[in-house]
């Protein structure tokens, strides 16, 4: 678990950051997770995006993918 003084610098590193996944209507499927682990071993700390055609809750997707990859959200 993070805590917050954690969380608000990993916010401030990942400002500048791209998103790196797009997650579309779609959703999340396992070959999505795959790849977001394998980058998160390279970079550690990456954004991934929603896009308005997917109508499921972002903080869902959030817990999804960290569930998936072993993963912390911090935002």
């Amino acid at each position: 678990m993070l805590s917050g003084k954690q969380k608000r610098y990993l916010r401030k590193e990942a400002h500048h950051l791209s998103p790196v996944f797009q997650v579309g209507k779609s959703g999340i499927n396992k070959n999505m997770l795959n790849q977001i682990d394998e980058t998160l071993e390279k970079r550690e700390l990456i954004k991934v995006s929603v896009l308005q055609n997917n109508f499921e809750d972002k903080h869902d997707l959030a817990d999804q993918i960290a569930k998936g990859t072993d993963a912390r959200v911090v935002q």
